[in-house]
């Protein structure tokens, strides 16, 4: 049984850079390496991090991410939470065997920071000095970002001072979709490598296109609907926002104030949602934060509320909106193993499928997901 984060956190004690083998840092890095082997466990544990906002949290995550690049076939090392006075030091130390080049990481996780380059710059030339990177023709500076949305202005730093060639940009959330792809999906380490050198600063647009790739094959295929016909169905559907601020916003004023919902033009539950239908709103990192019930069947047509409206066009009226933001329902592992969606699954495998496009939900999981079980 998976033991949740916080527990295992609480167990190790307070994660800090004090040398030695039997300290908390050494325990969890230990723990990651001999237990954490399933993409689906790993995300677990990275959510967990991303939905506190402690030091203890943050130390976690940045030991989490670094035990990620293992997932995507890279040599890896952790760093230290803290600098050594004014000694810069390397964040993570990601090295690619094959190729024989080095990701030297950095975790950007504050706003203000975002547009600062110089600590990571001096951090590879330190690696080089002390030879640990042989030389700039062998590295790539990796900057790690809680989410997208910080990316630009750390973009725009880049290419002002024209060493785009030389470091990347990822969040978070992209670099699990990115493991999971190589768990699920015919992806390897090299074209892991292929993603992170191109000529672009940031590699989200090469991941956003990989995703819709992955997708469009599923789209094509007739959708199972659980229940019989003229019954009411059950629906799990994403919400997609340009950040994590514009989520909150964007569930309270479709969901609690417009009472409308719309689902993307290709999404294969446009012409099956009908009235007297519910559904299950997933945000990422949280979990389920909402469920309703159809009002309307979908039409296709446009709202000024609703973020890019073009492609998220298909739009139907709601009532009895329920709403739990700060109270999600977690998809953990434990939940996961009592989910019909999972009966011949590994619940601790890549699980990201089941919350990526709408999809139809048997009438025990719609309980499960929105606590309806938990009121019999």
């Amino acid at each position: 049984m998976s033991i949740p984060l916080n527990d295992i956190l609480a167990l190790v004690g307070e994660l800090d850079d004090t040398p030695g083998d039997d300290t908390p840092r050494e325990r969890f890095r230990s723990f990651l390496r001999a237990q954490v082997r399933e993409i689906g466990q790993l995300r677990d544990f990275i959510e967990a991090c991303l939905r506190r906002s402690d030091e203890q949290g943050a130390r976690a995550l940045r030991d989490l991410v670094n035990h990620l690049g293992t997932f995507l076939g890279f040599e890896t090392a952790f760093g230290r939470y803290r600098r050594i006075g004014t000694h810069p030091v390397l964040e993570g130390h990601w090295k690619s065997v094959d190729k024989g080049i080095h990701l030297a990481i950095e975790f950007k996780f504050d706003e203000a920071d975002l547009t600062q380059t110089s600590s990571l710059i001096d951090a590879i030339e330190a690696a080089i000095t002390e030879k640990r990177i042989p030389s700039w023709n062998n590295v790539i500076g990796l900057y790690v970002l809680r989410e997208e949305e910080g990316s630009r202005p750390l973009a725009q730093a880049l290419v002002t001072e024209h060493r785009n060639h030389q470091f990347r940009i990822v969040s978070i959330p992209a670099l699990l979709s990115l493991a999971e792809f190589m768990a699920e999906y015919d992806i390897d380490h090299d074209d892991v490598m292929a993603i992170l050198q191109p000529l672009n600063p940031s590699i989200e647009p090469t991941i956003a296109l990989m995703t819709r790739l992955i997708s469009e094959p599923r789209i094509a295929e007739p959708l199972a609907v659980e229940g019989g016909e003229g019954e009411a169905h059950y629906w799990l559907t994403p919400v997609y926002t340009d950040g994590p601020e514009r989520v909150t916003d964007l569930v309270q004023t479709l969901l609690g104030k417009a009472k409308i919902y719309a689902i993307h033009e290709r999404s294969p539950g446009r012409t099956r949602i009908k009235p007297g239908d519910e559904i299950c709103f997933y945000v990422a990192q949280r979990g389920i934060v909402a469920h309703a019930r159809v009002a309307s069947s979908p039409e296709r047509k446009t709202h000024r509320k609703i973020p890019h409206s073009k492609s998220y066009s298909w739009i139907f009226r709601l009532s009895d909106v329920e709403i739990y933001f700060d109270d999600p329902v977690v998809l953990d592992a434990a939940l996961r193993r009592r989910l019909d969606a999972f009966r011949e699954r590994d619940p601790d495998h890549a699980w990201f499928w089941f919350v990526q496009e709408t999809r139809s939900l048997s009438a025990h999981d719609f309980a499960l997901l929105t606590r309806r079980d938990a009121m019999k």
